[in-house]
């Protein structure tokens, strides 16, 4: 069976976990953890009053319990609300979701709802993770997988190949099998991004598959550096051309061969901004292709001396 890449569709859901924290699907742990600080402050039924407010506040917890959680995310990424319906914990009221974020923000929001107190409420979880009886998973295996800028920058594909034990027919014995898991890399894809292929480990009796997950790692450039969507381009000039403009030539990540005239004097700290010549901006589902700026920065080369002459005639310039 073809290993299945990120599905980025949601089917079955009664809400989207993604647009309920109010975030992109690219999003990294930090800034889902920020964002659910962000709603979960804003719709706390101890700061807000206002009818809906509770049962926001409850698909915010239960946004943040998936997409926090790397093995949630990945099944749902992969299979959507359907594949997480045997462990999603279940909907248990307010005072759970409370409860949840008490333990994540500690005594800002006060005692009320059992915040400051031992776990007190909801049914027994296995683990706190609110997952049923049953086979257990094995944990996920994570792999980095080295890219470079203009992989990054283009997209690529990646063939990687898995050695894992497959059970036989008895159910019981396992053999070694070999599979190659493709990996679509989209234009756009930042260090970090998390690619997981569902139950791709070795099986075993009574065992559930780990998740296979590659994490992109970019390997460093020897000309460029990556900030955010944005691209840096150091380049030496003289101290004249800084006072009096140049041109900068570039070769960028697809080739192309750009010449930028810069005609502001360059100060140290100068950044020369090119918009739309930065990292593409990948966002699902799109097929307008954005990019971030290139900036240019700039190692003034001062001279190691002045004739009295050439010093005169720079004051009278200046």
């Amino acid at each position: 069976m073809e290993p299945k890449n990120v599905d980025l569709t949601i089917p079955g859901a009664p809400f989207d976990y993604y647009k309920t924290l109010s975030i992109d699907r690219s999003a990294d742990d930090a800034l889902i953890k920020k964002a659910y600080r962000r709603m979960a402050l804003k719709f706390h039924p101890e700061k807000n009053e206002e009818d809906g407010s509770s049962e926001i506040f409850i698909k915010i917890a239960e946004a943040y319990d998936v997409l926090s959680d790397a093995q949630k995310r990945a099944i749902y990424d992969q299979y959507g609300y359907e594949g997480l319906l045997k462990g999603v914990p279940p909907r248990e009221g307010v005072e759970i979701a409370i409860e949840k974020t008490g333990r994540q923000f500690g005594e800002k929001l006060g005692g009320m709802y059992g915040m400051n107190k031992e776990t007190r409420i909801g049914k027994p979880m296995i683990g706190g993770s609110g997952l049923p009886f049953g086979p257990t998973q094995d944990p996920a295996i994570e792999h980095e997988i080295l890219v470079t800028l203009e992989e990054l920058y283009l997209g690529t594909v990646k063939k990687m190949k898995l050695f894992r034990k497959v059970l036989k027919d008895d159910n019981m014995t396992t053999s070694e099998q070999d599979k190659i898991l493709t990996i679509e890399i989209q234009p756009g894809w930042k260090e970090g991004t998390r690619i997981s292929f569902i139950k791709e480990g070795d099986q075993g009796p009574n065992t559930i598959p780990a998740d296979i997950i590659f994490i992109i790692k970019q390997k460093p450039h020897q000309y460029f550096e990556r900030r955010g969507d944005d691209l840096v381009y150091k380049t030496d000039i003289s101290l004249l051309q800084a006072l009096t403009g140049n041109i900068v030539d570039i070769i960028m990540l697809d080739g192309r061969h750009l010449k930028i005239p810069v005609n502001e004097v360059v100060r140290p700290d100068f950044l020369k901004e090119v918009p739309g010549e930065g990292m593409p901006i990948w966002k699902a589902n799109s097929d307008t292709i954005m990019k971030g700026c290139l900036l240019i920065g700039f190692n003034i080369k001062f001279p190691t001396y002045l004739k009295n002459e050439q010093k005169i005639i720079l004051r009278k310039a200046l």
